[in-house]
């Protein structure tokens, strides 16, 4: 992570070339899962109750140290899920640390052979900045460093990046909101930018209709809009909440897996069956079947799972379905190289969906 600060996630293992783990032993998945749990839960924590229970909570599990801003930059740059408003109004704040993390977050960016317009777009794909005028100048500042580091051959002194950046985001809340009934036109915008800086009249034009021809865009993925909605579900903060108290370890879970739970079960076939899923008693095997007491169940060996997701995005059987957002997040995959084993929860399972 840089400065000495520890790794947010797992250290791990190389990706094998079809995007999963490798083969796993199943200590390794125990691991892989406890990692994410921990991972899961920290994002739940930042959503609801904001960055400094974030840390604390990391910092009791050894992920960072509560003073290592690099670190803490680095889970917000890349951990998917993260509420993008509530990064921006972190980043933004005048805190000592605040501006520490902020300084190192705009570090994870590359501008290079970008336009400053373009460069401020992709900026703005990983959070959403605070309205107080304050913060926006202390962000827009930072990024500005950044922009004329890696654009040296663009001749723009950091000052003039600022002030662009700036003019760029006052034209662009001009251009889309629909309560501004007179928008600037492209003579009023270069008007407004005239003596302030050095390029040229067909740059600015091309900024112009760049901006007003494309409103800026968080980047959401399907996990960001998941988290975002499960962190407003009351249930699934009970569940985070108790979690917490168990995050030490998953050990004393397995032998609610092993007794199992209900699922729909995805087939490549193209139907939906439910089935009753557990784990084997040496914990080598997940096992499913028509019912809980069947005796005949089909089977796949843990030894053989390559990678684990969560969601119904990754797995070729699940994107058939067109799984409803509502589902999504409770839905998993178990991928071998032959197959993948694809479930969905109901509403409630015991053991619940966060142990599984």
């Amino acid at each position: 992570t840089g400065g000495g600060g520890r790794r947010v996630g797992s250290r791990g293992r190389s990706p094998s070339p079809s995007g999963g783990m490798g083969v796993l032993s199943m200590d390794e998945i125990k691991e892989k899962i406890a990692e994410r749990s921990i991972i899961e839960h920290a994002v739940f924590t930042f959503n609801r109750l904001g960055a400094g229970a974030t840390i604390d909570f990391l910092a009791r599990h050894d992920r960072i140290d509560k003073d290592d801003a690099v670190a803490f930059a680095h889970f917000l740059f890349e951990t998917p899920g993260l509420d993008k408003h509530k990064v921006g109004d972190f980043i933004g704040r005048e805190g000592a640390f605040n501006m520490a993390v902020l300084a190192c977050f705009v570090q994870f960016f590359d501008f290079k052979e970008l336009s400053i317009d373009e460069a401020l777009r992709y900026f703005l794909t990983r959070f959403k900045p605070a309205g107080e005028a304050q913060q926006l100048y202390r962000i827009l500042q930072q990024f500005a460093v950044r922009f004329v580091k890696d654009n040296r051959e663009a001749d723009m002194t950091p000052d003039e990046a600022h002030f662009m950046s700036y003019a760029i985001l006052m034209l662009h809340t001009d251009a889309h909101n629909e309560h501004v009934t007179r928008k600037m036109t492209k003579e009023d915008f270069l008007k407004s930018v005239a003596g302030q800086t050095k390029l040229g009249k067909r740059a600015l034009s091309q900024i112009y209709e760049r901006v007003v021809g494309e409103q800026f865009r968080l980047a959401l993925t399907k996990t960001d809009k998941v988290y975002n909605r499960l962190s407003r579900d009351p249930r699934i903060i009970r569940a985070a909440t108790s979690v917490n108290l168990r995050m030490s370890g998953l050990h004393h879970d397995v032998d609610g897996l092993k007794k199992g739970s209900r699922f729909f079960k995805y087939c490549r076939s193209g139907r939906v069956k439910v089935r009753w899923v557990r784990i084997s008693e040496d914990e080598s095997r997940v096992f499913w079947s028509s019912s809980e007491t069947d005796q005949r169940p089909r089977e796949m060996h843990l030894d053989d799972v390559i990678d684990f997701t969560v969601g119904s995005h990754r797995s070729p059987v699940f994107r058939r379905f067109h799984i409803p957002d509502e589902q999504d997040a409770r839905c998993f995959s178990l991928h071998t190289d032959q197959r993948t084993l694809d479930l969905c929860a109901p509403n409630a399972i015991d053991p619940p969906m966060q142990v599984w």
